[in-house]
């Protein structure tokens, strides 16, 4: 069953950004370089910054230790 996503990219100064994803995959990679299944290039976010992915049935984030951490909501 496919995800949905919808980021919202908010930089201090500027209008916030709004992009949608669908996906089939169980796992997500989110940061700066280009392989990751979502790319956001700013310097802020690390080359492989956090992941989303399923298990049973659930949907987890996990920050793999960036430097600047990873939010959901507002909440670390």
């Amino acid at each position: 069953m496919p995800v949905k996503l919808q980021v919202v990219m908010t930089i201090p100064g500027k209008d916030p950004r709004e992009f949608e994803y669908e996906f089939e995959e169980d796992r997500i990679s989110i940061g700066r370089d280009q392989d990751n299944e979502i790319q956001v290039p700013l310097s802020t976010v690390s080359r492989k910054h956090c992941v989303l992915f399923r298990d049973e049935g659930e949907w987890f984030l996990e920050d793999l230790k960036s430097p600047h951490g990873t939010k959901h909501n507002g909440r670390p």
